[in-house]
Formats: C-alpha cells, sequence, structure tokens
C-alpha cells in the first residue's frame, strides 16, 4: 500500500537527456512505502519508493526506469536516505524505484543471510515488471538497476544469475523479468567478497554476518558465466578507503572476458568517497542540505554526469 503520496519540484540545472530534446524541467510524483512482496510478510524493509516525472504534452520522459539499490554491507541503510537520486533523475524525467530489502543483524547468528537480499531486490524488480502496476504509477519497463557499496553486487548477481533469484510463478518464468532489465550501474561496488577480505580481513566477520559463516560457500557475480548479460556501467572513485578498485577492475575484467561486443563501461577516475559519491547527486556541494547529509567532506557530483550519458547509450 501507499502511506504517503505527494508532488514536488525540484528546482536543479537541467540536463537534456538525448540530444535532441531539450533542457526542461519535470515535476515529480513521489511514491512512498509500496509494497513489493508476494509471498513474505510485508514489511518497511520490503518495500520501494517511485519517483514519476510528470509532464505536459511537448516535454520528454526516458524510456527508462532506474532501479536504485543502497549499500551498507547488507546490514545498514535505508531507501530513505536517498531521496536525492530519486528526485534528482526524476526531475530530469526519468522514472526511479528506491529499493529496500531485509538487512541482516550484525551477528554471526543473523536470521537473513543470503541469498534473501538478493531475492528481495529481484521480487521488487519482478513487481515493478507486472504491468498493471507500471500502468498504474506509469512508468516505462525497461529497467537500469544502479547499485552501491553491496547493491552493485546484488545487481551482479541479478545480471548474471537471473534464473536464481527472480520469482517464478504459473504465468512467467524469470526471462520475462531480465529481459527487461537492459543496464546496470555499479558504485564503488563489491563484485567478489572473497577477493575483498584478502584485500581488507578486518571486514571478513562483518561480511559473515549476510553471507554466511563459510567463506568457501559466498555466492559472487564473479563466479558466474552467462552467454549473455545487460550492458554494464563500472564506476569507482580512487578515494574510496573501503572498496579498492581491484573490484571494479575485476569485474570489468570478468565482464570482458564473456563479451568483447556488449556495452561495458569502466570509470576510475571520479572523485568522492564511498557514500559521499551516491550522497552528492543532485545536490549542490555548497548547500546546507549536503553538508547535513555527508560526514565524509564535500565533494562534486561526479557520478550524475557518468549515468546520464551511460543512459543515453542504451537508448540510442
Amino acid at each position: 500500500g501507499i502511506n504517503a503520496e505527494y508532488m514536488g519540484t525540484v528546482l536543479i540545472g537541467l540536463l537534456s537527456f538525448r540530444r535532441d530534446c531539450w533542457t526542461t524541467m519535470f515535476q515529480v510524483s513521489c511514491h512512498r512505502d509500496i509494497s513489493y512482496p508476494s509471498s513474505s510478510e510485508s514489511n518497511n524493509q520490503t518495500c520501494l519508493d517511485l519517483y514519476i516525472p510528470t509532464k505536459s504534452a511537448d516535454q520528454f520522459i526516458s524510456p527508462l526506469t532506474l532501479v536504485y539499490i543502497h549499500g551498507g554491507l547488507w546490514v545498514h541503510r535505508d531507501k530513505a536516505d536517498y531521496d536525492n537520486i530519486g528526485f534528482s533523475f526524476a526531475s530530469k524525467g526519468v522514472s526511479v524505484a528506491v529499493v529496500n530489502y531485509r538487512l541482516s543483524s550484525e551477528s554471526l547468528d543473523s536470521s537473513i543471510k543470503y541469498p534473501t537480499h538478493t531475492k528481495d531486490v529481484a521480487e521488487a524488480v519482478w513487481f515493478l515488471n507486472q504491468s498493471h502496476i507500471a500502468e498504474k504509477y506509469n512508468y516505462p519497463r525497461s529497467f537500469v538497476l544502479f547499485g552501491h557499496s553491496c547493491g552493485a553486487h546484488i545487481a551482479g548477481l541479478l545480471s548474471l544469475a537471473p534464473q536464481l533469484y527472480y520469482p517464478v510463478s504459473s504465468s512467467s518464468d524469470y526471462t520475462q523479468t531480465s529481459k527487461n532489465v537492459v543496464g546496470c550501474i555499479g558504485v564503488q561496488g563489491l563484485y567478489d567478497n572473497n577477493a575483498y577480505i584478502k584485500d581488507f580481513p578486518e571486514w571478513t566477520d562483518s561480511l559473515k554476518y549476510s553471507q554466511g559463516g563459510n567463506t568457501d560457500e559466498w555466492v559472487n557475480p564473479t563466479r558466474f558465466f552467462p552467454d549473455s548479460f545487460p550492458s554494464w556501467c563500472i564506476v569507482h572513485s580512487p578515494e574510496d578507503s573501503w572498496v579498492n578498485n581491484k573490484q571494479a577492475q575485476l569485474f570489468h575484467d570478468h565482464l570482458r572476458a564473456l563479451s568483447s561486443k556488449q556495452l561495458v563501461e569502466l570509470h576510475l577516475d571520479v572523485a568522492g568517497k564511498h557514500f559521499a559519491i551516491v550522497n552528492a547527486v543532485g545536490v549542490d556541494d555548497k548547500s546546507s542540505l549536503y553538508k547535513q547529509k555527508d560526514t565524509e567532506g564535500l565533494c562534486r557530483d561526479a557520478l550524475s554526469p557518468i549515468v546520464w550519458n551511460f543512459l543515453r547509450k542504451l537508448t540510442n
């Protein structure tokens, strides 16, 4: 259900989505706390927020919907932390879903472990792909998964092994959802947790909370070798002290080994620390709002131009 719904206008300097459309500004209709589970009990961790651009007859709306998957090592963060991403892209003509998923507790005995987080996000995408839901909220059923940190790990699994995670019903199989995921964006991503703990052994126990106690059984996107996969844009800032760029390079090389023809971008020269790079999206670096949100130091919004350029390529 919807707990709150409101209209807002975000006054931001806007980018043209395509070269043949003019710069414009959209009002944003925000629908909060939409429950997506079809089987598990609904709660505030299994819901999503939608940010939908509303237009007049002469405005261009993107044919894509961004699905933002937050980070937080599978134990922290919430969709409510990323209003800036929803409003920023929707105000420029792109529908956005910001997804919550069940989180593990900070305990080796946590009842929520892999693959729960990934299956929750898969169910959210499956829900968004239902035609009656898309018609109700008026967004396109062509999705770009946009994952930060562990959210990029989730996007990686859904893109390379969709058959393991998407719901299957009597009327549909996983391909009906996965074929509508046309692209993925990973920012400061974890793509191989086993390689990660070799470089950062101090994070091993924290990862065991969500991935399980036996590191040999951990499942990573780099384990899978599908015949095809969506386009990818991999972004990593060297200023990140929590995740090194080896993760981005490793996943890029894995995708390139799978296909030399599919669009796979790698950006290793952006600015911003681990959370600052996504906190800065759509927020003026001089504003008091940005200073309140971020504790890692200020950075300019270096991510949005990369995302916009990738979205343009997907629609060409």
